[in-house]
């Protein structure tokens, strides 16, 4: 399974991290942004528990990213 990693470091890097806001969906504490940039192979039995779900409008730009990141859009 492939997982993208979130941070609660912000960085200016529009194309490379989507910064998602915390709400009662994601349960998230604070502001985060996932890392377009950093995509890592982990075997599914390592994950841990779900904290929360993306909103719809968060995922299609994460995807959007990482589509240009992998070089498979413009």
């Amino acid at each position: 399974m492939t997982v993208l990693l979130v941070s609660r470091t912000l960085v200016k890097a529009p194309l490379l991290r989507v910064t998602v806001h915390p709400n009662a969906e994601n349960g998230l504490q604070r502001p985060s942004q996932v890392m377009v940039e950093k995509p890592m192979t982990v075997k599914r039995e390592t994950l841990g528990q779900a904290f929360g779900h993306i909103d719809s409008g968060a995922l299609l730009e994460i995807e959007r990213c990482l589509a240009v990141f992998l070089g498979i859009a413009e």
